[in-house]
C-alpha cells in the first residue's frame, strides 16, 4: 500500500484518522494516563499516535533500560517542528533513556544535494539547539560512523525496490544514493541496540517520517534469529529456520 506521505515533501490536508487506521498507529490517551508527571506534549495530545509506546512507559516506570533516538537532516536551519522533537528527546533522556542523535548528512547530501561543508554547518546548528535544551547523550554524523554504515548495508540486503516503491513512491528515476539513504535511516533506528544491546527504542518523529518507522520494523523482524511465541504453558523459542 503506497503511503500518502513521504519524508521529503509536505502533504496538506492529511486525513490523520485514516492514516492511523491504515498503518496501525494507536492513540496515546490511555498510555498517557499511566505516566507520572507526563509532559505537556503528551497531556495535550500534541503527540497523538504511537506503536508499542507502552513498552517505553513501562520501562520508565520500572527504571529499566530503554533508548530514545531520532535524526535530523541538516538541509537548513532548525525550525519549531524540530524544536518539538528535540523537547521529546530531552524529556525521555531525563526519564532514564539513553539518547542517540543522528545528523543525517548522507541523506541531505543525497536527497537535497547539499555539500559536505553545508551539511556540517547546519548539523552543528541542530546540535547547539539540543544542547541548549539540556540534551545529554550520544550524537554522530552518518558519514563518520563506520558501524552504522555496516548496519545500513546489512539492512539494505533485506530491502527490495518493490518495498521502496510501495512505501516511498520511488520511480526508476530515483537515485541509488537516495535509496541507500533509506537503508541508513533504518540503521540509525537500530543502531542503539547494535551498540548497547536489546532494549525498547522510542523514535520521536513527525508523521511525515512514519514510512521510515514502518520499514524499520519490517527489517528488524527479518533480522531476528528466533521466533518467540507466547503459549498456554509459557514461551516458545525456536530458530526462524526451524521447520
Amino acid at each position: 500500500m503506497q503511503s500518502e506521505i513521504n519524508p521529503w515533501s509536505s502533504t496538506p490536508n492529511l486525513d490523520m484518522e485514516k492514516l492511523y487506521r491504515e498503518f496501525g498507529i494507536e492513540p496515546m490517551e490511555d498510555i498517557v494516563k499511566g505516566i507520572e508527571d507526563a509532559p505537556t506534549f503528551l497531556r495535550r495530545n500534541i503527540v497523538s499516535g504511537n506503536r508499542d509506546y507502552s513498552l517505553i512507559a513501562d520501562a520508565i516506570a520500572a527504571k529499566k533500560k530503554f533508548y530514545v533516538m531520532t535524526g535530523f537532516m541538516p538541509s537548513g536551519y532548525p525550525h519549531l517542528g524540530h524544536l518539538m522533537v528535540m523537547k521529546e528527546v530531552v524529556w525521555h533522556t531525563k526519564r532514564g533513556g539513553t539518547g542517540f542523535i543522528s545528523i543525517a548528512d548522507r541523506e541531505a547530501h543525497a536527497v537535497r544535494g547539499l555539500s559536505r561543508e553545508k551539511c556540517k554547518f547546519f548539523g552543528e546548528k541542530y546540535l547547539s539547539w539540543l544542547y541548549a535544551l539540556g540534551y545529554k547523550g550520544e550524537r554522530y554524523n552518518q558519514s563518520e560512523n563506520d558501524r552504522l554504515k555496516d548496519l545500513a548495508f546489512e539492512s539494505a540486503i533485506r530491502i527490495n525496490f518493490s518495498q521502496l516503491t510501495a512505501i516511498y513512491g520511488f520511480t526508476p528515476e530515483t537515485s541509488l544514493a537516495h535509496a541507500m539513504s533509506v537503508a541508513t535511516q533504518v540503521a540509525d533506528i537500530l543502531y542503539p541496540q547494535l551498540k548497547y544491546g536489546p532494549a525498547p527504542t522510542v523514535v520521536p518523529v513527525g508523521i511525515d517520517q512514519d514510512p521510515h518507522i514502518r520499514l524499520t520494523r519490517d527489517v528488524a523482524n527479518s533480522l531476528r534469529m528466533f521466533t518467540i511465541l507466547k503459549t498456554d504453558d509459557g514461551v516458545s523459542i525456536r530458530s526462524k529456520n526451524a521447520p
